[in-house]
Formats: C-alpha cells, sequence, structure tokens
C-alpha cells in the first residue's frame, strides 16, 4: 500500500511507482496537487505502477481535468493498460504509453 513520486531530472518526469488506487488515492492526490499548482508542463511516468484500481483512474481523471494539457500521463504499466483499455479511455495516456493496447 506504498508509494513514491519522485522527480528525475534526466528525464524530466516525475516517477510514481508502486499502488495507484483506494488505499493511497487520499495522499496520492494531496501530492499530485501539490505538483500541479506549479508551474507545468508535468509529466507524470506510470511504469512503475503495480496495481490500479477504479480510485486510481478517478485520480488520473481528476488530474487531466484540472491540469488539462499542461499534464501527461506517459510509460503506463501493463496494469494501467489494462484498466485504461478497459473502460475505453485511451486518450488520457501520451500514444506511446498505448501504443502496445
Amino acid at each position: 500500500m506504498d508509494y513514491s513520486l519522485e522527480f528525475d531530472a534526466a528525464t524530466g518526469c516525475h516517477l510514481f511507482r508502486g499502488e495507484l488506487g483506494i488505499y493511497t488515492a487520499s495522499s496520492v492526490y494531496a501530492a499530485w496537487m501539490q505538483l500541479l499548482r506549479t508551474d507545468g508542463p508535468h509529466s507524470i511516468d506510470l511504469a512503475g505502477v503495480t496495481e490500479i484500481d477504479t480510485a486510481g483512474l478517478q485520480l488520473i481523471l481528476l488530474a487531466k481535468r484540472r491540469a488539462g494539457s499542461s499534464v501527461r500521463f506517459c510509460n503506463a504499466s501493463e496494469p494501467v493498460r489494462d484498466a485504461v483499455r478497459l473502460i475505453h479511455l485511451e486518450s488520457l495516456l501520451e500514444p506511446s504509453a498505448v501504443a502496445s493496447l
């Protein structure tokens, strides 16, 4: 039930690792909203997401709604790609993140 969000200066992305779901939603929401209040654009790398549920998908939707084009989600892990495909919201992710769908 842990996660981390770290900035990678080499790529310019914020690397998310861990669970993106109901048990982490409150703290992930706070971290993402703090990040999105700073000058963008922002890239959040989802390659390290190990689990995602509907709460995690709602967080991605909320971030896109709040930040619009100033936030992008890239390098989606297999669990993220599967969840996004299931609800037909591939447009939430960068094209390269869904290329294998």
